[in-house]
């Protein structure tokens, strides 16, 4: 019953601050024994209970020290060292703009269809966390061509998930 409430909260706040959301992407090694394939690239094992959501902590990756979860507008395919697919598992989720982080250690404008690289650089550069509603003036959301490659997101609850893939 607290879930529910905590959903119900959310989708309320979502709709009273009326920020819109966007769909987005993150993956995960499918077993155990992939890891060591994938190197040291940040890659994290894929658990069941990550159907019900997940916490940034429960993540290898990191932004300026940061627990984060990468995220981008097309699917992560994840490479082993020889440059080799290895299988892994999708989730698809929306997420609200205001809670979509650009990761200070690794964003190119380019990825966000920016024209005024130096007006996007500035707005990003004065926060100490920028979100892509901060830049959403600088930003075309509905284009699906973007990737938002430099993203990261603190948490995304079993109430945005719209689809776990499993990509052999």
């Amino acid at each position: 019953m607290k879930k529910l409430k905590q959903i119900i909260r959310e989708e309320i706040q979502n709709i009273l601050s009326n920020t819109p959301t966007i769909e987005l992407n993150t993956s995960f090694l499918q077993s155990q024994d992939d890891f060591k394939r994938g190197g040291d690239s940040g890659y994290t094992t894929w658990k069941p209970e990550f159907k019900n959501g997940l916490k940034s902590n429960q993540q290898n990756f990191k932004s300026s020290g940061r627990s984060a979860i990468p995220v981008q507008r097309i699917k992560f395919k994840i490479f082993d060292m020889e440059g080799e697919d290895i299988p892994f598992i999708n989730i698809k989720f929306k997420k609200p703009i205001n809670e979509i982080f650009i990761d200070l250690d690794d964003y190119d404008p380019e990825e966000f269809g920016v024209e005024d690289f130096d007006k996007f650089d500035e707005i990003v550069e004065s926060k100490s966390n920028p979100t892509l509603q901060d830049v959403s003036e600088l930003i075309n959301l509905t284009n699906k061509n973007l990737s938002f490659y430099g993203c990261y997101v603190l948490n995304i609850n079993p109430n945005e998930i719209i689809k776990i893939s499993k990509i052999n």
